[in-house]
């Protein structure tokens, strides 16, 4: 065999199975539409981040955690903050502050409104 000839064979997943860490399939369409839209009419559509790829960025901190939020917000003001906090308490959900996800024991992460 030459020095640079593929080998697919090598290449190719050992296992059938997916893996143990993988997302939850309810998470593959991303945030539940209904919240999504509630969060933007508060503060805007660019500030709500809820891809499947976004909510997975996000569940993760420097920890060996992962809990992955239900959708994340950037607001960009103290009353985006105001609005979200007051939301969530009349929703009766969580949030979770996330400032630069260095956290060594998990508290930059949570399964709510994160950030």
């Amino acid at each position: 065999m030459a020095l640079f000839d593929p080998n697919p064979a090598v290449l190719a997943p050992r296992h059938a199975e997916p893996a143990i860490d993988r997302v939850p399939e309810a998470f593959a369409s991303g945030a539940e539409r209904a919240l999504t839209r509630e969060l933007e009419q508060l503060v805007g559509k660019q500030n709500v981040f809820a891809t499947a790829s976004d909510l997975v960025r996000y569940a993760t901190d420097a920890s060996p955690y992962r809990l992955i939020p239900e959708v994340v917000v950037a607001p960009e003001s103290a009353a985006h903050v105001a609005s979200i906090l007051s939301y969530a308490k009349r929703e009766h959900c969580h949030v979770t502050f996330r400032s630069g996800g260095t956290s060594l024991s998990g508290q930059a992460q949570g399964d709510g409104i994160g950030r």
